[in-house]
């Protein structure tokens, strides 16, 4: 599998449904290799980045998708641009990578039943 798909369908699988806590480390490794606070602290940060990546290409894509956007905008386009100053490619990107997660850990669910 792709590094960068395996990675996208992590995160959909840690972000599905969200959550605020950071994933635990495995005990043995904790007992090992205990995490410094400000370690764990950098590292929530990173997690919650990441679920906040994909809840938000998921909800851009809902928004567009529904057309829940003002009609005077004229485009979800515009609507991007001048409502989260977020050029097109950036949204396209969002929705895609939000999109790939989704199908990804849809496919690992039916491979596991």
């Amino acid at each position: 599998m792709n590094p960068t798909l395996a990675t996208i369908a992590e995160i959909g699988a840690r972000c599905w449904p969200p959550s605020e806590a950071a994933p635990d480390a495995t005990p043995a490794l904790a007992e090992r290799h205990p995490i410094p606070s400000r370690l764990a602290e950098l590292e929530a940060v990173v997690h919650r980045g990441q679920c906040a990546f994909y809840e938000v290409g998921k909800a851009l894509r809902t928004i567009r998708d529904e057309r829940l956007y003002d009609a005077a905008f004229g485009s979800f386009e515009a609507y991007c641009k001048v409502r989260f100053q977020m050029p097109k490619a950036e949204v396209n990107r969002m929705i895609l990578a939000a999109g790939r997660a989704d199908n990804l850990v849809a496919t690992e669910s039916d491979a596991a039943e």
